[in-house]
C-alpha cells in the first residue's frame, strides 16, 4: 500500500484503540492495553496483518439486511405511511408561509 494513516487512540495516558487505514480499503482497528510504548512497538505488526488483509480482501463484505425485501413487502397490501391532520396557526402567530 502506498499510503497508510496510522492513529492510535489514548484514555488517561494509556492507548486504547489503534487503527489503521490506506486508501480505498476498509480500516483495521484492534483493541489495546499497555502503554504508548507498548502500542508504538506493535504497529509494525499490526501493520504487517492490516497489509495481508488489504492484500486479500480490501473492503468488508456489504451487509446484507435481515429485513424483508420490498417485494414481500408489496405482498401483504398495507402501508407503513403515519397521517397527522393539518394544523391551523394560531390568532396571534405570524404566518410565514
Amino acid at each position: 500500500m502506498s499510503e497508510v494513516k496510522i492513529v492510535i487512540v489514548l484514555k488517561d495516558d494509556k492507548p486504547m484503540w489503534i487503527g489503521m487505514q490506506s486508501p480505498d480499503c476498509d480500516p483495521v482497528i484492534r483493541l489495546f492495553e499497555g502503554e504508548l510504548k507498548q502500542a508504538l512497538d506493535a504497529v509494525p505488526g499490526l501493520l504487517e496483518e492490516a497489509n495481508k488483509k488489504w492484500d486479500e480482501n480490501p473492503r468488508n463484505p456489504k451487509y446484507t439486511s435481515p429485513l424483508p425485501s420490498e417485494e414481500e413487502a408489496k405482498t401483504t397490501g398495507r402501508t407503513a405511511v403515519a397521517t397527522r391532520p393539518a394544523s391551523k396557526p394560531k390568532q396571534d402567530q405570524t404566518q410565514m408561509f
